[in-house]
């Protein structure tokens, strides 16, 4: 009974001693790219090209694509059967 009663208090002094243990939030917590993934999976992501646009956010994120693509010459210009104009992106080469 008496080692039963050791025990229980050498187990209680382990738990206070984790208790007080300070802990520290895990490095990848603290990467930027992470976060900016996190908070836009927070946003609805819209359901068409016309309710993207106009949204500020997205719309400067379809422009950025789209000149990175021509700057890039990652693009062609297609006549569309329906006549509209199309870009059409190329294979990477590399």
């Amino acid at each position: 009974m008496i080692q039963l009663k050791r025990e229980m208090i050498k187990m209680m002094k382990v738990t206070q001693e984790d208790a007080k243990r300070q802990t520290k939030k895990p490095s990848y917590l603290n990467d930027y790219e992470l976060y900016e993934a996190y908070r836009m999976g927070m946003n609805e992501v819209p359901k068409s090209f016309e309710e993207a646009y106009k949204d500020e956010k997205w719309r400067r994120a379809i422009e950025d694509g789209v000149n990175s693509i021509k700057e890039n010459e990652t693009w062609v210009e297609v006549e569309d059967t329906r006549d509209k104009t199309e870009l059409v992106l190329l294979e990477n080469s590399h």
